[in-house]
């Protein structure tokens, strides 16, 4: 008897007959049976079955989330550069990303405007002003007519404004940062805090922060 043959039958393992079968009976596993499949009994897995698959991948969703990202204006600086960089990575198979400005009437504002990605001005002033009703309702019909799921809002302003819009438009909304957004001031925290609600438990990952969405490739 070789000596191969004595290491197999000390570790309690038969070798391999011809056809790839363990003949030290029922139940023993072999390597690989021809087509990929070990033959010990029905339930054994190997470790890739034909056509090379592995963990099974999750199920399409049934259209994109629609999120809306609610920000002051766009600029050269950290939050207003990232989430720029957030929208342009942002699989569009799973998320459809829209973007709605405060103010936004600015020229480096528009020169900033990403090509891909629809953009709602709506030339917010002062919170104060009567004339913020109005623009109020143009963010509350622009949310109903696209069917969005999620708002997320950045900076003091835009969450005072975006928050309660959003609610009276029945869509969820929460604050999310894209690194870094400034700390309001102290007298500011109590209506912020008023003003953020829980984070919506919606698809793709939004519950666990912006930085989670769905990313291409």
């Amino acid at each position: 008897m070789s000596p191969a043959t004595d290491l197999f039958l000390a570790s309690g393992l038969a070798p391999l007959a011809p056809g790839g079968r363990g003949v030290g009976g029922e139940g023993d596993l072999s390597p690989l049976a021809s087509g990929g499949r070990g033959v010990g009994g029905e339930g054994v897995l190997s470790p890739l079955a034909p056509g090379g698959r592995g963990e099974k991948e999750p199920p399409p969703l049934a259209r994109p989330v629609r999120v809306c990202f609610l920000i002051d204006e766009l600029a050269a600086a950290g939050t207003e550069t990232q989430l720029l960089a957030l929208v342009r990575r942002l699989d569009r198979r799973r998320v459809q990303p829209s973007l709605c400005l405060l103010r936004g009437d600015s020229a480096a504002s528009r020169a900033l405007e990403p090509a891909d990605c629809p953009v709602l001005r709506l030339g917010v002033g002062s919170l104060r002003s009567p004339a913020t009703l109005v623009r109020a309702w143009r963010l509350a019909r622009f949310l109903r007519r696209e069917r969005i799921d999620v708002l997320q809002v950045y900076f003091p302003d835009s969450t005072y404004f975006g928050v309660p819009v959003a609610w009276l438009a029945g869509v969820p909304a929460g604050p999310c940062s894209a690194g870094g957004a400034p700390v309001a001031p102290r007298l500011e925290r109590a209506p912020r805090r008023v003003l953020t609600p829980p984070r919506p438990r919606t698809p793709a990952g939004l519950a666990g922060g912006c930085g989670r969405l769905g990313r291409e490739g």
